[in-house]
């Protein structure tokens, strides 16, 4: 497999997956062969003494290895400079894409993964499956003189 023709789509914005589809590979394997030398990977963890470079955690080698430049040339994607030691949820948040959601029914907000994923099923802090949608105001009823209920 031609690891140049895997990098350049990865730097076009698709992900693992969707190179995986174009390509015959799966997600892991494509991955795989993305990552880093085992002997960049070690130095990584060197230079960063096996901590997150953003929170600090102790990562006891189970680190992600993050790419920082991503339109770069293909040459150097690998290479020390361009590689930052992160935790999972570190690294989650470098590739966020900065969607804010917020549910309309508890005001809680959260940022959404990915743009290709779709909509959540519920909010994330009250499990509402109408989070997307305004609470409704209780009717008033009958023989209450129009107050609304609470």
């Amino acid at each position: 497999m031609d690891k140049a023709l895997l990098l350049r789509l990865r730097l076009d914005g698709l992900t693992y997956a969707q190179i995986g589809e174009k390509v015959s590979l799966s997600r892991q394997r494509v991955q795989k062969l993305l990552q880093p030398p085992p002997l960049v990977r070690l130095a990584l963890s060197d230079k960063y003494g096996d901590s997150c470079a953003d929170c600090g955690i102790d990562l006891q080698f189970h680190g992600h290895a993050h790419h920082i430049a991503t339109k770069d040339g293909v040459e150097d994607w690998n290479d020390l400079p361009n590689l930052v030691l992160l935790c999972i949820s570190c690294h989650r948040r470098a590739h966020n894409t900065g969607v804010m959601l917020i549910c309309k029914r508890c005001g809680g907000t959260w940022q959404k993964r990915d743009t290709l994923s779709a909509l959540p099923k519920s909010c994330a802090h009250c499990n509402s499956p109408y989070w997307d949608r305004p609470r409704l105001k209780p009717k008033a009823l009958p023989g209450n003189n129009g107050e609304q209920t609470p």
